[in-house]
This record gives C-alpha cells, sequence and structure tokens, in this order.
C-alpha cells in the first residue's frame, strides 16, 4: 500500500488491515481464498486507496504446497534514503517476508 487501507480476511483466518508502506505476502499453494475490503474504520469516510497487487507463480514442484499468510507492517521494512528517492528494501531472506 502506498496510501490508504485496506481490510484482509482469508480462508486461513487471517484478518489483517494493510495500511500505506506494510506488504503481504501471501501463498496460495494448495488453495486459500480472500478479499479485500473498506476497513470497517473507514467506512463512511472518504479517502485514497493507492496500492498495488502482485502475482508470482510458484515453481510447478511447489505447487501444493501449505498456504501461507505473513503481514509485515511498514515500521518493520527497512529505508534507504538516496538523493531524491526513498527506498524500502525488502526481500525472502528477510523475516515477515514469507518463502516457500
Amino acid at each position: 500500500m502506498f496510501e490508504g487501507a485496506i481490510a484482509h480476511r482469508d480462508s486461513l483466518g487471517y484478518v489483517q488491515n494493510i495500511e500505506a508502506g506494510a506488504i503481504n505476502w501471501m501463498t496460495s499453494g494448495r488453495g486459500i481464498v480472500h478479499s479485500e475490503r473498506q476497513p470497517l474504520a473507514l467506512k463512511n469516510t472518504t479517502y485514497v486507496n493507492h496500492g498495488i497487487q502482485l502475482w508470482a507463480a510458484l515453481p510447478r514442484d511447489q505447487e501444493e504446497v501449505e498456504p501461507s499468510f505473513v503481514h509485515t507492517p511498514a515500521t518493520a521494512i527497512p529505508v534507504v534514503q538516496l538523493p531524491g528517492a526513498e527506498v524500502r528494501v525488502g526481500g525472502a531472506d528477510e523475516p515477515g517476508f514469507g518463502r516457500v
């Protein structure tokens, strides 16, 4: 999420508000159902929601792994300041970014 917030809910039982700067990593594996909706706290407000959802295919030999969900709040993602830019750095080897 770049701006705004969204409420994640899934069939594994996770209910998580995703706020600006946070990242969720969900592995579908053998199956997971999920939805993203307006958070209840923002139900009667007007706000901008700006984010991105990326999908990556699992390697064929991992397509049936257990589904999983990991939430990483913005405060847990390292930030690098560059001239004219702020870069948030994360990857599969960092806590909270999940891996299959």
